[in-house]
């Protein structure tokens, strides 16, 4: 069963968005991070290197599948 992520403080210091490949120059000058709970973004990215399921935040919410940056929030 998968889990709303609440938009936390501590989420986002758990977050891996700074970390992952996807992460580009647009996505930090916006500082833009824990797409898994605050949905998509208007930054153009490469879509390789994503380290979605392997982030602390996706596993403690049991999410499931990758580019949260491009699909949105996981809602279920």
């Amino acid at each position: 069963m998968t889990h709303k992520v609440p938009d936390t403080k501590q989420n986002a210091l758990n977050c891996l968005c700074p970390v992952c490949p996807v992460y580009n120059e647009c996505l930090k000058s916006k500082e833009e991070l824990l797409f898994c709970s605050r949905g998509s973004t208007k930054c153009e990215f490469e879509k390789w290197g994503c380290k979605c399921v392997r982030c602390p935040v996706a596993m403690e919410y049991n999410l499931v599948g990758l580019f949260y940056c491009e699909k949105g929030a996981e809602t279920k």
